[in-house]
């Protein structure tokens, strides 16, 4: 569950799509801290700037809120939620679309097995 401890070794795991994890503000994985990533999107490079909103270690979840990059030129808002539980893990993209042709964030569920693995 590499999303709750180790984020910042994510790029490690797969270089293809996600470039870069930087830790800009704050420890690894600490409510508050911002996070960037460099990720490739469709062939093109992208950013997305994310802030640690709430974390909960007994139910192993993270939710990370985008304030910045990328996403943000589709959806008005955009926060992703992290829930681990045994061999499962739960992702739960809340956004909303900045117009109705806005397409739905699916192909992000791509990144997240990167996520999730252990380092």
């Amino acid at each position: 569950m590499i999303s709750f401890t180790n984020t910042h070794h994510i790029a490690n795991i797969n270089p293809g799509k996600i470039h870069k994890v930087d830790i800009d503000e704050g420890e690894i994985v600490k409510v508050g801290s911002i996070v960037s990533w460099k990720y490739n999107d469709d062939g093109k490079d992208k950013i997305c700037k994310q802030v640690i909103e709430v974390m909960d270690h007994k139910k192993k979840s993270i939710k990370w809120k985008v304030f910045g990059g990328d996403l943000l030129e589709l959806y008005n808002s955009f926060t992703l939620i992290s829930s681990h539980d045994h061999q499962w893990t739960t992702w739960t993209f809340m956004y909303e679309k900045k117009t109705e042709d806005t397409p739905e964030p699916l192909r992000f569920l791509g990144f997240c097995p990167t996520c999730d693995q252990r380092y």
